[in-house]
């Protein structure tokens, strides 16, 4: 959990060292998969209906997962530049 929450942290442009909220017991994880899956769709320019994917136990996997296969890559998006 402790690297996933790292790379969630950099893909908002928030410090990986947030990431250490996961070791605090009970709460930590908790809040900063909650944090994480309410800001990363925001911060991507996605809809907020993401957020409910990326929250909902077990369907999570599945969200984070394909919701990083969706993303534009940067080739992509020089290719269109």
């Amino acid at each position: 959990m402790f690297g996933i929450a790292i790379v969630l942290f950099e893909s908002i442009d928030k410090s990986g060292w947030l990431a250490l909220l996961v070791f605090v017991p009970t709460v930590g994880p908790l809040l900063v998969f909650v944090w994480t899956a309410v800001e990363v769709p925001s911060h991507h320019g996605r809809s907020r209906w993401w957020t409910a994917a990326l929250i909902v136990p077990i369907v999570n996997l599945i969200g984070y997962w394909f919701y990083a296969l969706t993303l534009p890559r940067e080739q992509d998006e020089l290719a269109f530049a």
